[in-house]
Order: structure tokens, then sequence, then C-alpha cells
């Protein structure tokens, strides 16, 4: 089963959050990481730092955004 997992980066409405797959024994294995906010792309990325990335550059482009 995969899930979301802890968050690991936030600025403003965006976080970016682990992707995990839970095993049968109970043990957990990261995915990727998945973007979290308003206008935020559904794709899986392979990396935190991309996903951290992407967080700042969305960040910047939403109107009233205080970042």
């Amino acid at each position: 089963m995969e899930q979301s997992g802890a968050t690991v980066f936030t600025k403003g409405e965006f976080s970016v959050v682990q992707w995990v797959a839970v095993r049968q024994d109970g043990s957990t294995e990261v995915r990727g990481y998945r973007l979290r906010g308003p206008g935020a792309p559904q794709i899986l990325l392979p990396t935190a730092v991309i996903a951290s990335a992407m967080v700042q550059e969305l960040s910047k482009r939403r109107p009233g955004s205080r970042f």
C-alpha cells in the first residue's frame, strides 16, 4: 500500500510530503515526493530537492504571496 508520509518542506500554502510504500511486515520505503497546495501538479517526483524547488517556483507565482 502507498500513502503520504512525513512533510519535509513547507513554504506558504505549499508543502512537500514523502510518498511511501508500506510493506506487509510494517516497514516503509520512500517512493518519491509529492507537492501539496493550490495548483500543485499531482506527480511523483524523485527527490525532495526537486520537489522543494518546484514549491519555491509555485509560491512565487501565487497572487498575494508574501514570499
